[in-house]
């Protein structure tokens, strides 16, 4: 199941220093950014946020190159560059997901989409230094490829990694919609569930919902436990969190019986909740224990188990963080509490009105440790997320340590390549910001 990340982690096309110019294939280029500068408009159109006049800058060049891409098609007999096609039809599935789950109005941090739009134009900037070394300097196109570049020059640094909810969408399998996607669907409705409609049942029902995604990433971390060489400390410590996490969420899932918050769940917290509950059951319990390492790793590679431990802890903080925020205004100010099963008050209560109770100094308290709780589930929440995130980058940097060099030029870091490109962009000639743009 190809996410958002994915797919951007496999649209990266880099030229190193050592990789010959090869100019006089503009037409095969530009074909190709017809599709692409198409289809990166479309992902860009689609992140939340409002556009700033740079972004509006590179999507009126993008526009520019999707004309002259179209005017190479137009010549016939031209077959789009490969490479570049490849990153387009990443891109298309890029935005067909952002699309298809219709954002607008949705609990999207501004830093999610802010995220996700660089991560795009990094994108850019490397398709547009690996096309400029094909075209012939001052040849139509050149100048609007470099002008991209230039533009784009500032993000070339981002780190091609998933960094917000958006970047976990993922398409749904052909048979089934698997754990990571319909946790995403439940994050959605379990956040505007605590904000909007701070009940008991919504509370307790998100607080229960948390405590089965943080033994959903134990179990994960169990099944790891022998198959991430070096990293075993960092692993137990996921478990150790996970568990933590899991006894503070169940905790907050089991209110005292007498208060309570009056009215009803919401019915799209409630349909989120049973898919996510359901599909853990098929997922990660079943018939009804939870799967044993073999199990888990007999289905899946360490890897994905890993990403999908990264991506529920991730779906665990962020809606525990607005859990916290919802909790800390109850029992505050003209927040009013009902006693639980009863029209009478209990000790320590005292009556408002026939229905709603104010709460004195010792009610006050019992709310006030219930907050504490909430907060402290919080924290091991965050220490969940953070112990997953720490294993992915250990990983990473343990694997290119001890993995051959291979693929383009002789192996170098990322960030030397990256200054690679930077040197052909020079060597080809003035960018947009060293020289008066020449008239068409």
């Amino acid at each position: 199941m190809a996410t958002i990340d994915d797919l951007l982690r496999g649209a990266q096309l880099v030229r190193t220093i050592d990789a010959p110019p090869r100019a006089g294939l503009e037409l095969e280029h530009l074909a190709a950014w017809n599709a692409l500068a198409r289809r990166a408009r479309r992902v860009l159109d689609a992140v939340p946020g409002t556009p700033s006049a740079a972004d509006d800058a590179i999507s009126d060049n993008l526009k520019r190159l999707e004309s002259r891409g179209g005017r190479a098609l137009a010549a016939g007999g031209v077959e789009a560059e490969a490479g570049i096609l490849g990153v387009a039809l990443r891109l298309g599935a890029v935005a067909d997901l952002l699309a298809d789950r219709d954002l607008n109005g949705s609990l999207v941090r501004p830093s999610d989409g802010d995220h996700l739009r660089a991560r795009v134009y990094g994108t850019l900037y490397r398709t547009a230094a690996y096309t400029v070394p094909a075209i012939a300097p001052h040849r139509a196109g050149w100048q609007d490829v470099l002008e991209l570049a230039h533009l784009t020059k500032g993000y070339r640094d981002v780190r091609q990694e998933a960094g917000s909810p958006l970047e976990d969408l993922a398409a749904p399998g052909a048979r089934h919609p698997g754990l990571e996607d319909v946790a995403f669907r439940w994050e959605r409705a379990a956040s505007r569930a605590v904000l909007d409609s701070q009940t008991r049942l919504t509370l307790e029902t998100v607080a229960a919902d948390l405590a089965i995604l943080s033994a959903s990433c134990t179990v994960l971390g169990v099944a790891l436990r022998d198959r991430m060489p070096g990293l075993e400390p960092q692993v137990e410590a996921l478990v150790a969190a996970g568990q933590r996490a899991h006894g503070m969420w169940t905790r907050l899932s089991r209110w005292p019986d007498l208060m309570t918050y009056p009215g009803a769940r919401p019915t799209g917290l409630s349909e989120a909740s049973l898919q996510l509950r359901g599909e853990v059951q098929r997922a990660l319990r079943p018939g009804g224990r939870w799967a044993s390492p073999e199990e888990l790793l007999a289905a899946s590679p360490p890897s994905a188990l890993l990403d999908a431990a990264r991506r529920l802890a991730a779906s665990n903080r962020r809606v525990g963080a607005d859990f916290a925020v919802a909790f800390d205004g109850l029992g505050r100010g003209t927040r009013l509490w009902a006693p639980y099963r009863s029209s009478e008050p209990a000790t320590g209560y005292v009556r408002k009105s026939p229905r709603w109770v104010d709460l004195d100094d010792a009610a006050r308290s019992s709310v006030a440790s219930m907050r504490a709780d909430a907060a402290s589930a919080l924290t091991a929440s965050k220490d969940l997320a953070g112990r997953a995130d720490e294993i992915t980058r250990a990983r990473v940097s343990w694997r290119s340590r001890n993995a051959p060099a291979q693929g383009l030029g002789d192996g170098r870091s990322p960030a030397t390549r990256i200054e690679a490109e930077e040197a052909l962009l020079v060597r080809r000639g003035p960018g947009p910001d060293r020289g008066p743009r020449p008239s068409r």
